[in-house]
């Protein structure tokens, strides 16, 4: 890393991208599967305390699937996904709940044992809506989801609100709606979401790969700049199926609905995070909307 060659310079360059970054949060996507981890997710809130400490703004959105796949099974549910996405009875809802506020409190858990400031809120108690997603035709079939929900508007009005505070803002993706109250919305759409209603610097998805595969099961494939235009060729071939599929679109809306830059980063590897935000090098995949007419930053 830049900074055991010099570290002068490395703070230098940090200072001048959070200087640049400082007026607008950035938004950051964790899955369920990295912070069940305890050496990654401390990994993780390191990174994050270092971010906040520095003045930089965040929303950490947060998900749960592994978590909800163990408990499930534990419980005897059903554990399915179709088109990268989870039929929602009310029972699963339910424990969808209690999962998520337990994920919730451990990451704010985490910020406090740093002294970091943080709020946690549901999407719902911070401005997302959505309706109940009617009955659909996939592979030849009707699939109701259930308690699953499309997103209809977001006022993200207490989400800037904790942010003016300084506070770190955990955010978990079940939204307003439905006829209790509640829907499950994938948390790649909310993070997507609220990064252009913000508007956010950054959105950026910690994966436990290196980034976007060209090959999923070859990680020298990495794809380290692309647009959308190698994003939809890489779902029209297959390469980005069942959740990576999901994830896609939620980065082709952020990418339309006016997020300048997308990056998938490593969440495992130590610092990759700080890399991707503080120094020129960068880590991972940085998706644009159109690479001809992008123009670097250069704080």
């Amino acid at each position: 890393m830049s900074a055991r060659r010099d570290p002068y310079a490395f703070l230098a360059t940090a200072a001048r991208y959070v200087a640049a970054f400082r007026p607008h949060p950035h938004v950051i996507k964790v899955s369920g599967a990295l912070i069940e981890r305890p050496s990654v997710r401390a990994t993780l809130l390191e990174q994050c305390a270092v971010l906040a400490r520095l003045g930089l703004r965040f929303v950490l959105v947060h998900g749960g699937g592994a978590q909800i796949d163990a408990r499930a099974r534990l419980l005897g549910h059903s554990v399915e996904k179709i088109d990268g996405r989870r039929p929602t009875s009310p029972a699963v809802l339910a424990l969808l709940r209690v999962i998520y506020a337990e994920l919730r409190d451990t990451l704010l858990a985490g910020f406090a044992e740093r002294g970091i400031p943080a709020a946690g809120m549901t999407a719902a108690e911070a401005g997302f809506r959505a309706r109940r997603r009617l009955p659909v035709e996939i592979g030849g079939r009707s699939v109701d989801f259930g308690e699953v929900g499309d997103l209809e508007t977001v006022e993200p009005a207490p989400v800037l609100g904790a942010l003016a505070q300084e506070r770190v803002v955990v955010l978990s993706p079940l939204c307003a709606g439905g006829s209790t109250g509640l829907l499950n919305v994938n948390a790649d759409t909310v993070a997507a979401a609220c990064a252009r209603a913000l508007p956010a610097a950054k959105l950026i998805f910690l994966l436990a790969v290196p980034g976007l595969l060209r090959d999923p099961e070859r990680p020298e494939t990495l794809l380290h700049f692309g647009d959308r235009a190698d994003l939809e060729a890489l779902v029209a071939d297959g390469s980005c199926r069942d959740g990576m599929a999901v994830k896609a679109r939620a980065i082709l809306e952020a990418l339309e609905g006016g997020v300048r830059a997308v990056h998938l980063v490593d969440g495992i590897e130590p610092h990759a995070l700080l890399r991707e935000i503080l120094t020129n090098e960068g880590a991972g995949t940085m998706l644009v909307r159109d690479r001809a007419s992008y123009r670097p930053e250069n704080p």
